[in-house]
């Protein structure tokens, strides 16, 4: 038994100290080379064309190995400075900013995209599902909202307004002041045609929101996809006249019969038409990812191509009317960013917030304060535009 032990005692610790060294020795090799390759790659990448599509193969597999060696050693700080270096390197040949968003509300999940308006401090948000529109007020520094308590809606169905209940909500559009209107505010469209006038600065008694109720001259045909201003006047997107409806003010009210934007059939049916966008062009977006843009009924240059594949999913369409830069935003939840175009359709810059983005709805800009704003699976962010 002694000389047993004496014999087995040696093996057992050739075989820990051969099994330590595979686990940690050979671990740490591993590690080392994962860290060499990377470096390499991105040696290679620098000198075969630096921040040129002819690097992109090398920084790609330079992310590769250092994602793999961050999952490794998630602490290590070469490993990390590796991986932002090569993932830095390619989000510049995407055009990709990465945003850092601050939550400003939960809605909560819906079972439908909302709608989002931002009109200075004020922000409205629509869900035409559940048939309510909210209001919050942000702070002063726009990082933060005023607190409003449990439920932030102005505005539901079946709220009895001038004696008759409101009906189905189907879009909202802020109007300015401008020809026969002479006072901003809030729009809301009912489907039977009904329009309710908000204006957040006149309270009724006790502080209570005011509305008003009118008609459309002519409701549209259909149900409304699509709802926007400019100019004071009114636009609706109706897929079933295949038209552009546009309605004149007369004080708050668009009691006339509207103008058909297009005299002719428009180049692509509205059939399929998501939303509109105005900033004096018309920009229409497509379930398919088609952007047309329009000024005056005539289609202008607008070329897209390459920005949007079978992995892209747009669900919204958004501009700053009060700005002259001419960007137009998209959300694309197949990316889980919101695409900035140039007033001709390059790519300007896509902006990505890592999870943040991952269920877009909606989005807004407003480009005086240097923010971009966006609804992703209920949730209200905000992010500062560089």
């Amino acid at each position: 038994m002694m000389i047993a032990l004496a014999i087995g005692i040696p093996v057992v610790l050739a075989i820990v100290a051969t099994l330590a060294y595979f686990s940690f020795g050979g671990e740490d090799a591993h590690f080392q080379r994962l860290i060499n390759q990377a470096q390499k790659e991105i040696t290679l990448a620098q000198t075969g064309g630096g921040m040129s599509q002819e690097a992109r193969p090398h920084w790609e597999s330079a992310l590769d190995r250092a994602n793999a060696a961050v999952k490794r050693r998630p602490d290590d700080p070469v490993a990390m400075a590796l991986q932002a270096q090569a993932r830095a390197a390619l989000d510049f040949l995407d055009g990709i900013i990465r945003l850092q968003p601050i939550q400003l509300w939960d809605f909560g999940p819906g079972s439908a995209p909302r709608q989002l308006i931002v009109h200075g401090q004020t922000i409205f948000v629509l869900d035409t599902t559940e048939g309510w529109v909210a209001q919050l007020t942000l702070t002063p520094g726009r990082d933060g909202v005023v607190e409003s308590g449990d439920t932030p809606a102005v505005l539901q169905s079946d709220q009895e307004i001038e004696g008759k209940k409101v009906g189905t909500l189907a879009g909202f559009a802020w109007v300015d002041a401008a020809g026969e209107r002479q006072t901003s505010g809030l729009l809301i469209l009912e489907e039977d045609g009904a329009l309710i006038s908000y204006d957040p600065a006149w309270v009724g008694e006790g502080g209570d929101p005011r509305f008003t109720r009118s008609l459309l001259g002519t409701p549209p045909a259909g149900s409304p996809r699509s709802v926007d201003s400019f100019g004071g006047r009114l636009y609706i997107l109706d897929p079933e006249e295949n038209q552009i409806l546009r309605y004149e003010p007369r004080g708050i009210t668009y009691p006339e019969q509207p103008e058909r934007y297009f005299v002719t059939a428009p180049p692509k049916s509205l059939e399929t038409a998501l939303d509109i966008a105005i900033d004096g062009n018309i920009y229409i977006l497509y379930t398919d990812g088609t952007l047309l843009k329009f000024l005056q009924r005539e289609q202008q240059p607008f070329d897209v191509n390459g920005l949007f594949d079978e992995t892209s999913h747009a669900v919204a369409l958004a501009v700053d009317p009060h700005s002259n830069s001419g960007t137009v935003y998209v959300a694309d939840q197949g990316s889980g960013c919101v695409v900035g175009l140039g007033p001709e359709g390059a790519l300007r810059a896509r902006f990505c917030a890592d999870e943040a983005f991952n269920a877009l709805e909606a989005v807004a800009a407003d480009e005086a304060a240097g923010r971009l704003y966006a609804l992703s699976e209920g949730r209200l962010y905000a992010a500062s535009l560089p």
